[in-house]
């Protein structure tokens, strides 16, 4: 396994890795604090990928990640 992108992803590679991330972590179940207030493993994983914000800016954000992505891509064909 690959270590986390946390900072900038300035590589097509990093920036399609932590799309893809951002988008399938904030798309799952689950809440991102314990009853207890504490965070969950969920939390902490997007944390430790660089995003401290909800479920759904991490979906909006990977989303754009990899609309980015693809039109890198689309300018090298």
């Amino acid at each position: 396994m690959k270590a986390p992108v946390k900072g900038k992803a300035d590589t097509p590679e990093k920036i399609r890795r932590k799309g893809s991330f951002l988008v399938r972590m904030g798309s799952a179940k689950g809440p991102l604090k314990d009853e207890k207030g504490r965070p969950t493993r969920l939390k902490l994983s997007l944390i430790a990928w660089g995003h401290s914000g909800d479920k759904a800016s991490a979906v909006a954000k990977g989303r754009r990640l990899l609309a980015r992505y693809k039109k890198m891509k689309e300018r090298k064909a």
